[in-house]
């Protein structure tokens, strides 16, 4: 879950986004500050449906019409932010984050314990049968620790196989 993700880090020309960055949080959420992902292989670009693409637009616009309206904490831009005044504009800690979407989860009537961290194996198992294995490792950001192999470039058309599973579910 990308926290510090900015509208610097969409592609909207390629439908991809970089992953790079992670929030970190001491104490308080005016706090946190911007570190690089775990290891070198976490950073990557994802490639994304137009769906995505579109939401995350209505996102950046609505956030640029509040940002009109009132005064943000910070200068920087990012997606995922409070809107309470007092940390207005500050991204979400990825405990907050869970926390909502386990009172949804409740909700719903599902009684089984969900965090944002599993919607990455829900999407690996999802397009498993939709691409090759390195791409899959690719996207996640995952590397083979049994073997040094390094990954082969990869290709256009395989980059978006994992797309079709989504746009089924999409349609």
């Amino acid at each position: 879950m990308d926290l510090a993700l900015q509208p610097e880090d969409i592609d909207f020309n390629n439908n991809e986004i970089l992953f790079y960055k992670q929030t970190t949080v001491k104490r308080k959420q005016i706090n946190f500050k911007i570190d690089t992902t775990k290891s070198a292989s976490s950073a990557r670009r994802v490639v994304v449906t137009p769906l995505v693409m579109e939401k995350l637009k209505a996102l950046m616009k609505r956030l640029d019409d509040v940002r009109k309206q009132f005064k943000f904490k910070i200068e920087e831009k990012y997606l995922f932010v409070y809107l309470e005044p007092h940390k207005r504009g500050v991204p979400f800690r990825r405990e907050y984050v869970n926390h909502h979407i386990k009172r949804c989860v409740e909700q719903c009537g599902i009684n089984k314990p969900f965090h944002t961290h599993l919607t990455r194996h829900t999407m690996a198992s999802l397009v498993a049968g939709h691409c090759d294995w390195k791409v899959l490792k690719a996207r996640l950001g995952h590397t083979d620790k049994t073997t040094s192999e390094i990954y082969r470039h990869l290709t256009s058309e395989e980059r978006l196989k994992p797309l079709e599973a989504f746009q089924i579910l999409e349609n």
